[in-house]
This record gives structure tokens, sequence and C-alpha cells, in this order.
């Protein structure tokens, strides 16, 4: 199997791992299914991971049998008539399965070293933090559902505070706050396809208070998706200090 044209984050190797590990809600659960039910390459990642797991278990194991088979046979003597040993004709099916074990280990050895981010995901992981949010009003407000929202994504439960804000922006589809933090709330759990539309809706109203840095996270958006001259772009609109650094830095890796 090829996995050179893989390119797969730490992030999302981590939200594998707490895939396979029955790790997540049920609500994530069903969302990360969805995501792989439309991404092939994700579907096969996860199954490929998943053998990875495996193959690393049964190392463990053969490591873990040849400690106590050791262990034994300084303890019990060698007489044919005392022997429970494995049968000679089965030895030979023994020494297949650890093998196969060992040699797929060593594949995903392989293939875990080809994973080292790109350097495009290297910057985004260098600049990319969410925006710290708006202040949250202690007294009852009509806006009620966006500040409990904001409660939420700012305890970094981006997943709740997403589904408060989508029926509002559902309501009010041209509104710059809805729609920057619905764009960062997707990029802070690493899904920058879904934040896409948003930071792109929210930098088409030049009054916004949030168009630099709206910009700025669809430069990220943009590099994330492998998408440079996009991310170029979009960076050059901003006058957001952070953009006009990783502007720079996205131009020395040329």
């Amino acid at each position: 199997m090829n996995f050179e044209s893989k390119h797969i984050s730490r992030q999302e190797l981590d939200t594998i791992e707490r895939y396979l590990r029955n790790e997540m809600s049920d609500a994530d659960r069903a969302k990360f299914e969805q995501r792989m039910a439309n991404d092939p390459e994700l579907r096969q990642a996860v199954t490929d991971y998943g053998m990875l797991i495996e193959g690393v278990k049964t190392a463990a194991l053969k490591s873990r049998l040849d400690a106590y088979h050791t262990d034994i046979e300084g303890t019990i003597s060698h007489s044919p008539a005392d022997s429970h040993a494995i049968p000679q004709k089965s030895r030979p099916l023994v020494k297949y399965l650890i093998a196969a074990s060992v040699l797929l280990v060593a594949g995903w050895g392989t293939w875990l070293i080809a994973l080292q981010e790109s350097p495009q995901e290297e910057l985004f992981a260098a600049y990319f933090e969410p925006d710290p949010g708006l202040i949250t009003p202690m007294s009852s407000t009509d806006r009620y559902q966006f500040y409990t929202g904001m409660i939420d994504y700012k305890r970094e439960n981006y997943e709740e505070a997403i589904s408060k804000w989508q029926p509002l922006l559902e309501d009010n589809l041209q509104s710059d706050t809805l729609n920057y933090f619905m764009g960062v709330a997707h990029l802070a759990q690493g899904e920058h396809n879904e934040a896409l539309p948003y930071l792109q809706s929210s930098t088409q109203i030049d009054t916004s208070v949030f168009i630099d840095k709206a910009y700025f996270y669809l430069g990220l958006a943009y590099l994330k998706n492998d998408d440079r001259e996009a991310a170029i772009q979009a960076l050059k609109n901003s006058r957001y200090n952070r953009a006009a650094e990783l502007l720079a830095e996205i131009e020395d890796h040329e």
C-alpha cells in the first residue's frame, strides 16, 4: 500500500486514535463517521491505523510470551514426559504469525515516518490559535442563545457552540459575527473545509470589526486545504499583524 500521498496531521491522527479507542462522545463519533463516509482517504487511514494498533499489540504480546517462556524454561524440566511445549508441527505457523506481525509493525513504522507534517501543516499549527471570543454579559439578554454558545466556545466545546449558533445563522445568513465564529470553531475542530464558507462570508462585509482577523483565519483554512495561492491572497487582504508574519513564512517556503 502506498502511503506517500497521504498528508495526515498529528491532530488528525489523534482524532483517529480517539475514534478507534471509543473515546469520542456520541455526537463527535457520528460526525467523524459522516466525514469518513464522504472521504475515502480518511476512511482508509482509519482502517490502516487500526491495523497498526493491532500489529503493535501483537508485537507486544509476542514480547511478553518470549519473557514468559524464558521464565518457564528456567524452572521446569525438559523431559519428554513433562513437556507441554507447542507441538513441532505447529511451530512453523506460530513463527509465521509472529514474523507477519513484525513485518506489519515495521511497514507501519516506515509510514509513520512519512507522516511528518507538510510545511503548510507546520505553519498552520504554529499560527493557529482560536479567537479568544467575546465578553459574555452576566445579565439576561435577548441574545441568550448566542452568548451561551460563546461560553461553550470559550470552554473549547466547539461542537456545542456550533449547534447553538447554526439555527441563529439560518435566520441571519449575513451576520459577520456568527459567520466569523462559526468558521473559527470549525477550524479549531480540524474541519477546514467546513470553515471555509463561513470565513468567506465573514469577509464580505467591509465594515465588519472582524474582517482583518477573518482574512487571517481564511488564509489559514486555505493553507490547511493546501491552496497556497488562495492563502496568500487572503493574507494580503488582512491588516492583522500575524497575517503579515504568516505571509512572509509562506513566501519563504517557495
